[in-house]
């Protein structure tokens, strides 16, 4: 039984990684407005060690862009890559209604989930299949 419920979380992780995936790639900047900001600032915070023993590193960017409305904003981004460096223009997208939310470029990650969503979520549910047509004490088996 614990195996089945782990591969439930499975299937159930792949899709949630499939919609945020679609989430970042298509809708998180709807209605947003594109534009260059540098960064201006990069604090990083030690978080811990991960289990390969190496340190583990939190990032808040710090960035500054003009609206087209001229308006000129600072604001804590909400991506971090470790190509970012103090004075780098980077795209952005900010709400015109409230400029200090910005989202960075995050497509990346999102079509990275939406790929690895479905193979995650369709391949625990064939292995699965496969367990069950293979366990006839279940009851399910095929004839």
């Amino acid at each position: 039984m614990k195996k089945q419920a782990i591969q439930i979380l499975a299937i159930v992780f792949g899709v949630l990684a499939l919609g945020y995936g679609v989430y970042l790639t298509f809708f998180e900047r709807g209605g947003f407005v594109k534009a260059s900001a540098v960064i201006e600032q990069i604090d990083e915070t030690f978080v811990g060690v991960d289990s390969d023993g190496q340190d583990e590193y939190s990032h808040d960017v710090y960035i500054r862009f003009t609206t087209a409305d001229g308006e000129k904003i600072r604001t804590k981004c909400d991506s971090y890559k470790s190509g970012y460096t103090v004075g780098k223009w980077i795209p952005i997208w900010y709400n015109p209604q409230n400029p200090t939310e910005v989202h960075g470029d995050n497509r990346l990650l999102g079509v990275i989930l939406m790929l690895v969503g479905p193979v995650l979520a369709v391949g625990t549910g064939i292995a699965m299949a496969k367990e069950r047509r293979g366990n006839p004490q279940d009851g399910n088996a095929s004839a």
